[in-house]
C-alpha cells in the first residue's frame, strides 16, 4: 500500500499509542457511457494511527501490500456494518504486529539520535526573542552543571536522571521558585521539540513538574505617586533614565523597545500622536500602535511643528539597562517612594492605570503587544485587589 508505505518513512518514526479504524463517506464521480458523470457517495474505511496528541489518517486501500503482509482485498459486496467489522479486525491486526514488535521501523529513523548538548544549542539559536534564548542557556548551563560536559544523545536520558536533576534545580537557594520554574521547563522543551521532531519517541520528561512559583502581585507606582516624580528633581547627568522610565509609564513601552525608538516611529495625525514599533520579546511581526498623551510627549519634549531627523534616536543614551535601573530606584527613594522600582515597573503602572480607569483589555493586549489575553487580564486581577 503506497500510502502505508509513505506513512512508515514520514510519519511512523516513533510507535503509535493506538491504532483504530473510522468510517468516513467519499464523493465519489463515475462517467458512463453516454459521457455524463454521475456523482455519488462511498463509505470507506480508514486507519487511525494515533501518537501522543497527534493522529494520522490512512485509508485502507482495497489492493495493497505492507512491507511484510499482504493485505486482505477490500470486499467486494459489503454492507456498512460488514465494513465496519472488516476494517476494525485489519486496525486490530496491525495493533497486535506493532505491540509485538513485527513493524520495523526504517534504520534512517532507528539511529537519527542526536547529541543532547548540540541540539539544545541549535533549538536556543534558533530562538527570536532575546528573553527566551536567555532562559534556554541557563537551562543549558544547569544541565551541564549536573550532567557534565560529556556529549550524549538525546534518547540516553532516563526519567530517572531527570527527576534527580528537576531536584538538583529544586535545590538551588539563589533562585526565586519561579525562576526555578521558568529553566526547568525551558530544558523540558527540548525534549518536547525533539519529539515533535521525530528524534525521540516519548520525552523523558513527561509527567516530571517542578513545584510551581506563587504569583506575586506586580509591583506599579500610583497615579499620585507618577505625579509626583514628574516634579521631582534629579541629577542632570541622570534625566535621560527619568525621562526614559515616565514615558513608558505613560505609554507602556518596555525598556528594550525605548532604547530604539527613532523620532520617525512617531505620527502626528487627526490631532493626536501615535507612536508605531515592534515588540522585540516577542518577535512580534505586527507593529503595535500606541497614542500617546501630553504627558508622554512632554517627556521628550515632542514639538509637532518642529521637523525631526527620522532615523534618530529618542533617547540617546549609552548608559547602560542596570546603572538606569539604579539611577531609578534611588530617585524613587529620595523621594519617599519605597518600592522596588525598576525600568519594567513603568509599563506595570501604565498597565494597572489603565485597567483603573475602566479600559477595553483587548485593547491594552494590543498596545501591549501580548500574544494571549490572559497576560493583560493578570493587570486587570492586580487592580481589583
Amino acid at each position: 500500500n503506497k500510502k502505508i508505505n509513505e506513512l512508515k518513512e514520514e510519519r511512523l518514526i516513533s510507535q503509535p499509542i493506538d491504532v483504530s479504524y473510522m468510517i468516513r463517506k467519499v464523493d465519489r464521480r463515475k462517467k458512463l457511457k453516454n459521457g455524463s458523470i454521475k456523482t455519488y457517495k462511498e463509505d470507506v474505511a480508514h486507519y487511525i494511527f494515533k501518537w501522543h496528541k497527534e493522529s494520522h489518517m490512512v485509508k485502507i486501500a482495497k489492493k495493497g501490500i505492507r512491507e511484510y503482509k499482504k493485505m486482505e482485498n477490500h470486499p467486494v459486496n459489503y454492507t456498512l456494518s460488514q465494513l465496519k467489522r472488516w476494517a476494525s479486525q485489519q486496525a486490530n491486526e496491525i495493533k497486535a504486529e506493532l505491540n509485538a514488535g513485527h513493524w520495523r521501523f526504517s534504520n534512517k529513523i532507528q539511529n537519527n539520535d542526536r547529541g543532547a548538548f548540540e541540539y539544545f544549542n541549535s533549538v536556543m539559536n534558533s530562538r527570536k526573542a532575546n528573553t527566551t534564548m536567555q532562559k534556554d542557556k541557563r537551562a543549558i548551563d544547569l544541565a551541564i552543571e549536573f550532567f557534565g560536559t560529556k556529549e550524549r544523545g538525546l534518547k540516553s536520558f532516563t526519567k530517572q536522571e531527570i527527576v534527580q536533576f528537576r531536584d538538583y534545580v529544586q535545590q538551588k537557594e539563589d533562585m526565586a521558585q519561579g525562576t526555578k520554574e521558568q529553566y526547568y521547563n525551558a530544558f523540558k522543551n527540548f525534549f518536547t521539540k525533539a519529539r515533535k521532531d521525530f528524534i525521540i519517541d516519548v520525552s523523558p520528561c513527561d509527567d516530571i513538574t517542578i513545584p510551581t512559583g506563587t504569583t506575586k502581585a506586580r509591583e506599579h507606582l500610583t497615579k499620585e505617586e507618577i505625579q509626583m516624580l514628574i516634579d521631582a528633581p534629579i541629577k542632570e547627568t541622570q534625566i535621560i533614565a527619568k525621562k526614559m522610565f515616565l514615558f513608558s509609564c505613560f505609554t507602556g513601552v518596555a525598556y528594550a523597545e525605548l532604547r530604539s525608538l527613532k523620532w520617525g516611529d512617531i505620527e502626528y495625525r487627526d490631532k493626536c500622536a501615535y507612536l508605531t514599533y515592534y515588540r522585540h520579546k516577542t518577535g512580534m511581526k505586527k507593529p503595535i500602535t500606541t497614542p500617546l498623551s501630553d504627558d508622554a510627549l512632554a517627556m521628550i519634549n515632542y514639538d509637532r511643528k518642529k521637523i525631526y531627523p527620522l532615523d534618530e534616536l529618542i533617547f540617546q543614551t549609552t548608559l547602560h539597562y542596570n546603572t538606569i535601573n539604579d539611577y531609578i530606584k534611588y530617585w524613587c527613594l529620595e523621594n519617599g517612594i519605597r518600592k522596588n522600582i525598576t525600568t519594567h515597573i513603568g509599563r506595570h503602572s501604565f498597565a494597572i492605570m489603565w485597567a483603573a480607569m475602566g479600559g477595553n483589555p483587548f485593547h491594552l493586549k494590543e498596545i501591549l503587544g501580548h500574544s494571549d489575553i490572559r497576560q493583560t487580564e493578570i493587570y486587570y486581577k492586580i487592580q481589583a485587589t
